[in-house]
């Protein structure tokens, strides 16, 4: 599994920010987007060998707590309804991650 790694631009950074370089970091939250929904889809073995083993998928995910701007305080440029909607989706998938890993309920029968 490819992990991505989740960067925001800073409220600066973003001041300066060209169009195109707000378009690639788009085109990456969608790749860490998708990478969520990839690993919350897995079967019950398979999720959890990646979780155990894939090293750079948990620091993928911390990347995630360490990085992420609460919604209140979005900057201008990122409150298009396309950005909001695609920072709720991520943020969601990365809680329904982490419940998967906390909860000890999960079992192969229960997937």
């Amino acid at each position: 599994m490819n992990s991505v790694t989740y960067f925001e631009p800073s409220f600066d950074e973003l001041n300066k920010l060209s169009p195109m370089s707000l378009h690639n970091w788009i085109i990456n939250c969608r790749k860490y987007e998708g990478m969520l929904n990839q690993l919350i889809n897995m079967p019950y073995f398979r999720f959890w060998s990646v979780i155990s083993y894939n090293r750079e998928v948990i620091a993928s995910l911390e990347s995630y707590l360490i990085n992420a701007t609460r919604s209140y305080r979005l900057h201008p440029k990122m409150k298009s309804i396309e950005v909001k909607v695609l920072l709720s989706s991520i943020h969601k998938l990365v809680f329904k991650v982490w419940v998967r890993v906390l909860l000890s309920k999960e079992s192969e029968v229960s997937c």
